[in-house]
């Protein structure tokens, strides 16, 4: 079977990424970790700052579709509830942190919150759209929810997704192993009830 090398370069990269950060990679790491010779690298991808929005870009895409796929049939429901919106909202990026996805969410933490050109045009990029359909969503069936508080109210779900998907374990330490953030479901269901109850106090509705 013909090997895919290109696959396995982005692969490798993004475990690279994830550990080192983009300013801390090379592509030589990218390379000796993908199995392959340098000149492979910039045959396929030219630079690292393209491999770099190619590896972003990759796994971007899947889970804006999938949220984009969880939202649409909430919509579409009759029965559309703050829960089952941050719900389509949050599961994606958790469930693929507790999978093969573990080192693109902590390439994905690394450029949300980064103030840098690099992440905030990545990070706008890869998912301004997707947000603007979660805000209006949001704004269109929690009552009293101005467009003001929809993003803030957007801006602070992510913000607790961010700390989900980084998986550091600071929550079994914390709690002396009372908390498992390992538990995917248990903690999807515990994040959307308390960003619901904050989202309500944003709209002032009780």
């Amino acid at each position: 079977m013909r090997r895919d090398v290109r696959g396995d370069i982005m692969d490798a990269a993004e475990r690279v990424f994830a550990d080192l950060g983009f300013d801390g990679a090379t592509t030589r790491a990218i390379a000796v970790e993908a199995g392959v010779n340098l000149g492979l690298i910039h045959y396929h991808f030219q630079s690292k700052e393209a491999l770099f929005e190619q590896v972003v870009a990759r796994h971007a895409s899947q889970v804006n579709d999938r949220r984009r796929g969880l939202l649409h049939a909430v919509l579409g429901s009759g029965t559309v509830t703050l829960e089952a919106i941050l719900d389509a909202l949050m599961r994606p990026t958790i469930e693929l942190s507790a999978g093969d996805g573990q080192h693109y969410s902590r390439i994905i933490v690394q450029i949300a919150s980064g103030t840098d050109e690099r992440s905030v045009d990545l990070t706008s990029r890869n998912f301004d759209a997707i947000a603007q359909e979660f805000i209006a969503a949001l704004q269109e069936h929690v009552e009293g929810l101005d467009r003001e508080n929809a993003v803030w109210a957007y801006m602070n779900a992510i913000s607790v997704g961010m700390l989900m998907i980084a998986r550091t374990g600071r929550v079994g330490v914390l709690s002396d192993g009372l908390c498992d953030e390992e538990s995917t479901e248990a903690s999807i269901q515990r994040v959307v009830r308390y960003l619901a109850a904050g989202t309500r106090a944003l709209a002032g509705v009780d």
